[in-house]
């Protein structure tokens, strides 16, 4: 694994330019797709500190991601430019101590590492390949709102989406009482601890957990198309609670009303 590593010096004009840095290193965040539906929906997501985001990592000039492909997965482009993403925001990780040509090292390894074939939507993504890059440079991992979606536990097989119980996510409920998050997201956030604990048994009033966001989504998808998969979902289940959440948003003002199960 190819690591950036300073060497000893001469000087204190040397140690002073190490600890500095020679290159600015920048990930650049983007909405997945060009979708309005994802850019809405990483609107809320990102109140709650996560989000459905593609991420790149610009160093010396280009920027560098991760995606599925025949051959490697690594590729650049011009920076904030990947073209079948929405570029929404840049986040500053300091400067790096390596030369130009010991960056071009460690991609030439990560290239070998991150095969096109290998990539995974939920485990094996453009984000976890920021975060490999960033600390090679001798970075700071990416912040915890980008990977926490990847980090929510779940997994995906067949189409089918099984979600679990994960730790309760910091700041959900202070965010919520603050009045930063409006009553529908409190709405689906509530109607998700209510299907958690159902399934897990856990106490009426446990905290909100990371995946209550997704799983009422997944509970008014099901209530709208009147099923129910004995604790399994469905992609269509997902669609279903977006098209539902944006279309109550977009007319009304109040809080989602959705029928008890």
């Amino acid at each position: 694994m190819a690591w950036c590593c300073g060497g000893e010096f001469s000087s204190d004009e040397e140690q002073e330019e190490e600890e500095e840095g020679l290159a600015e290193v920048t990930v650049h965040v983007y909405d997945v797709s060009h979708s309005t539906k994802v850019e809405h929906a990483n609107d809320i997501l990102y109140r709650l500190g996560t989000g459905i985001f593609h991420a790149a990592v610009e160093v010396y000039g280009l920027e560098w991601s991760y995606g599925k492909s025949k051959g490697s997965g690594v590729f650049s482009c011009q920076p904030r430019s990947c073209k079948a993403h929405h570029f929404r925001e840049s986040v500053p990780m300091g400067k790096t101590r390596c030369t130009p040509e010991e960056v071009q090292n460690i991609l030439r390894e990560m290239r070998k590492e991150w095969r096109g074939p290998d990539y995974e939507l939920l485990k094996r993504n453009c984000t976890h390949f920021s975060d490999d890059f960033c600390r090679r440079l001798g970075l700071r991992r990416l912040p915890r709102w980008i990977l926490n979606l990847s980090a929510a536990g779940v997994t995906v097989k067949g189409g089918v989406i099984y979600l679990k119980s994960v730790s309760s996510a910091p700041g959900v409920a202070a965010v919520a009482k603050a009045g930063s998050i409006d009553s529908a997201v409190i709405a689906l956030l509530e109607k998700g601890r209510e299907r958690r604990e159902a399934t897990h048994g856990e106490d009426v009033e446990s905290p909100f957990h990371a995946s209550d966001l997704a799983r009422g989504v997944v509970q008014l998808g099901q209530d709208v198309r009147h099923v129910d998969h004995d604790g399994r979902v469905h992609v269509r289940d997902v669609m279903a609670g977006m098209k539902a959440v944006l279309y109550r948003r977009a007319t009304s003002n109040s809080a989602i009303r959705m029928p008890s199960v």
